[in-house]
């Protein structure tokens, strides 16, 4: 069966409009359990991306996130979804721009600790390490990198080891896939830019992975919906739930 053939794994919880969830790097649908409670009046969609949780892995594949983008649609086409608001974190966010470019059903992206831009060379370097050390360390690559996704990882360490475990779950190979995926993938800047009125970002003040400043100023420009989580890293619906909820229950009524 053809890559494209075959669906996605997913959950439904909820009544109402469609809100569509997708995992980020190394997660699963489970992390938007503590969210997805908060809107019990949506149809709350959460996709495990391609390779993650208990989604099928096609190593033969070209990494793209314009495949993973795909198959969400595939996914959504199948379950007879029109007009939806996709919540994507980080790597999620990507393959909601990728839809933002051609889907006319999405009414509204979250970028959810996610960003427009694409790699620098000196990130892609990094990924290649990645890809690279997956092959035969994959559990000690996972157990280096969630803590720093982290402001403060002291404070959770069961959360942490929760991640790590989804992480190792994975097949390493498909871990490698989703960083070479990430890799080469292309700006959305001037998709962000054309469709500014329809996406809002969410960050937090201390996520090492993104530059708040930056990004901030890029969404003053372009007069997007912009949210900042003080305190705060790479995982707000973690670290702190409440406040998490609070603006994405505002930015999606």
């Amino acid at each position: 069966m053809e890559t494209n053939e075959r669906l996605l794994h997913y959950t439904v919880t909820g009544i109402g409009e469609p809100l569509v969830f997708l995992n980020g790097f190394m997660e699963d649908t489970s992390i938007w359990e503590t969210v997805t409670a908060g809107f019990q009046n949506n149809t709350c969609i959460c996709i495990d991306l391609h390779g993650h949780g208990e989604s099928f892995f096609e190593e033969e594949a070209i990494p793209s996130i314009a495949l993973m983008a795909e198959q969400v649609r595939t996914l959504l086409d199948e379950l007879s979804i029109g007009n939806y608001q996709l919540i994507g974190h980080s790597l999620g966010g990507y393959v909601g721009l990728e839809l933002l470019k051609s889907d006319a059903d999405l009414e509204q992206l979250v970028l959810f600790h996610s960003h427009p831009w694409p790699d620098n060379e000196q990130k892609k370097k990094d990924r290649d390490r990645v890809i690279e050390l997956v092959q035969t360390k994959a559990s000690f690559f996972i157990r280096e990198a969630i803590p720093k996704l982290f402001a403060s990882p002291e404070k959770h360490p069961e959360t942490i080891e929760r991640y790590c475990q989804i992480a190792e779950n994975m097949p390493p190979a498909a871990i490698g896939w989703s960083a070479a995926a990430m890799r080469d993938r292309p700006s959305y800047v001037n998709i962000l830019a054309e469709k500014s009125g329809q996406v809002s970002i969410v960050q937090g003040e201390k996520d090492a992975l993104i530059p708040a400043k930056e990004l901030h100023a890029l969404a003053e420009t372009h007069g997007i919906h912009w949210f900042e989580i003080s305190g705060c890293g790479h995982m707000s619906h973690e670290e702190k739930p409440e406040k998490a909820l609070e603006i994405l229950r505002t930015i999606l009524g």
